[in-house]
């Protein structure tokens, strides 16, 4: 039991208490105090997520009312990870964190495989250094200024500086040593828009951090949360299908090229596979929290805005005026398409109850109409009661609420044009059919069918249907079966024989691409090993090159002799090492060639005979 275990202060990680606690202890042996903190010697302290937390709440006194559940969502940053995670992983995180070692934490929490812009060292702010100074005597490290991208303090407006007192030690606590840092402050620009954006990025960090988000966010509500606002923004099809370069563009325009590259976070647009596409699918790759909120701020504005989102209920009433349920949404049957020329969204809206069908812009006015599919049969009974009376046509048109061509024509349909007094001439839109034959008359377009296909062996589907039309369709209506069993097969497409790219051409092009790319590489003295693969997809050729190579006889031939072996590559980094030790002046020796060009002493017999000759070499000239 530790009596003297200090008080926790507002935002400060858990490893700056213990390191504080180490410090007032006065033992400088670090294995003491993790002993009497965790009963086991051999826990190494961990800067962002600490684990055996239930065992440290057991070795503090319980009046100062720490229970691990507040430390873990308080002085660690497992609070920032936590309300982008699945409600299981969240539940077996929090055991680990209690219960556990930690072995593999960072994994499963999506620390390292989803990490951006990180933190080497520690953290702090200046101003807030000479604050706790000044009020507490001691300054502590905050949990807000150790989140990867973050890198101004919110409070103060300036610049987080780094503490390079000295690296880091896995094995013991840091603690910020007053007289050892730099407390001289580097405010922020308000004009400058990196500036504001980054005081933005962290003002986000800070909410999710200051409140448990896990009891109204998890994985599975947040993805279905962007998929309802990309729907109201036009960033989704009819079919639900994310508008991804519209996306992008959008979300490149807003935070600005070189604002992304600095947080780590430019979207590769020819990569299927980038981070926003990856954000928006059901993918189990980690996200970092940093470009979930990036997106969220995109859509919203803020996390704030995003927690209180609600879907905006979408009104699509029936339109009917002779309905019970006119402008009444309730009775009302929806159809979510995409307009087939603007690709807009456009809703379909059928009334159950009278059957009034019509089409509008899911932007319109609620009360605006498109395009009516269906008047449905209140309307035609009701035009049937209005033809009857006395009216005019014009007077007809205003009480049905339609053009007068349509009264008349509908009146038509409906047999009761005659009481109308008109000379309007209307098409009433009479569908056009085959007519149905006797027994025998089917029989007879069977048998000409047949017939027709003995004549021409070799004739297709579509030219017994283009010389026996009349005979196809009807079958093709009322017989199908019958078709499909004696007809002949139907060609399968083939593209065999149709070269439409002009190969020869293509391999000359992509090969000036690639020699190129060989003479970049070999100029700037590049420490990469040419290959095949690399070449390849530097130039952007990489599909050509996996997949049509036998069609680039130039670009194969090239590739094969331009390629590096190992030991060439080893070889060509040897030169370069002793000519750049020769240009500085500098003593070319043996180990230094091999430590400098990255080799071990498992080396060819090749590659030690060059180091040989280049000493000698660069020896006798000087």
């Amino acid at each position: 039991m530790i009596y003297n275990f200090p008080c926790i202060y507002k935002d400060e990680l858990l490893y700056s208490v213990l390191g504080r606690c180490h410090l007032t202890d006065g033992n400088k042996n670090t294995k003491i105090i993790l002993e009497q903190l965790f009963n086991k010697s051999t826990i190494i302290p961990v800067i962002d997520i600490p684990c055996n937390i239930e065992k440290l709440c057991s070795n503090i006194p319980e009046e100062l009312g720490y229970s691990s559940d507040t430390i873990i969502m308080n002085c660690t940053l497992f609070s920032l990870y936590s309300p982008f995670m699945g409600k299981e992983r969240r539940r077996e995180c929090i055991d680990t964190i209690k219960f556990e070692d930690g072995r593999g934490i960072k994994h499963r929490i999506g620390i390292i495989a989803g990490s951006i812009c990180r933190k080497k060292s520690i953290y702090y702010c200046p101003e807030c250094v000479r604050f706790e100074i000044e009020h507490c005597d001691e300054a502590f490290i905050h949990r807000l200024h150790q989140v990867q991208g973050v890198y101004i303090c919110e409070k103060h407006l300036c610049k987080l500086k780094e503490y390079k007192q000295v690296p880091l030690n896995r094995l013991q606590f840091n603690y910020i040593d007053v007289d050892k840092i730099d407390i001289k402050s580097e405010f922020i620009v308000d004009s400058n828009p990196m500036h504001r954006k980054l005081l933005k990025i962290t003002e986000e960090v800070k909410y999710i951090l200051e409140n448990d988000l896990s009891t109204c966010l998890d994985q599975t509500i947040i993805y279905q949360r962007y998929y309802k606002i990309l729907f109201e923004r036009e960033y989704l099809t009819g079919k639900n299908s994310v508008k991804k370069l519209k996306l992008i563009n959008d979300f490149t325009d807003y935070y600005g090229k070189n604002f992304l590259i600095y947080l780590d976070s430019e979207i590769d647009v020819s990569n299927e596979s980038n981070w926003l596409n990856s954000i928006l699918s059901k993918s189990k790759r980690a996200i970092h929290p940093i470009r979930h909120i990036l997106l969220i701020d995109f859509l919203t504005g803020s996390i704030e805005q995003f927690i209180k989102y609600k879907e905006e209920q979408k009104i699509y009433p029936c339109m009917n005026r002779w309905c019970n349920c006119y402008k009444d949404d309730r009775m009302t049957k929806i159809i979510i398409t995409s307009d087939y020329k603007s690709r807009e969204l456009v809703a379909t809206v059928k009334c159950e109850e009278c059957g009034f069908t019509y089409s509008r812009k899911v932007k319109k006015d609620i009360y605006e109409i498109g395009r009516i599919k269906d008047f449905g049969i209140v309307w035609f009974n009701k035009l049937i009661e209005v033809v009857k009376t006395s009216m005019s046509l014009r007077a007809m048109a205003r009480e049905m609420g339609c053009d007068c061509k349509t009264v008349v024509k509908y009146a038509e349909k409906l047999g009761y044009g005659h009481l109308i007094c008109s000379n309007m001439n209307v098409d009433i839109g009479k569908e056009k059919s085959v007519a149905k034959p006797k027994f025998d008359e089917a029989e007879n377009y069977k048998r000409g069918i047949i017939m027709f296909m003995e004549e021409n062996p070799c004739a297709t589907i579509t030219t017994i249907k283009n010389n026996k039309y009349k005979e196809y369709m009807w079958l093709y209506r009322n017989d199908l079966e019958w078709l499909k069993h004696n007809l002949p097969e139907p060609l399968k497409k083939s593209n065999k024989g149709v070269n439409r790219i002009d190969w020869g051409k293509r391999d000359s092009l992509l090969l000036l691409l690639l020699m190129k790319e060989y003479n970049s590489i070999k100029n700037n003295k590049e420490s990469v090993r040419i290959t095949k693969t690399l070449l390849a997809r530097r130039t952007g050729i990489l599909s050509y090159v996996e997949k049509k190579l036998d069609k680039l006889p130039l670009c194969k031939m090239y590739l094969e002799n331009a390629q590096e072996t190992v030991e060439q590559y080893q070889i060509r980094r040897v030169d370069s090492i002793c000519f750049e030790l020769y240009s500085k002046n500098e003593n070319i020796i043996d180990w230094k060639i091999k430590r400098l060009a990255g080799l071990r002493n498992n080396i060819s017999d090749i590659v030690k005979e060059r180091i040989e000759n280049n000493i000698i070499k660069y020896t006798k000239i000087c």
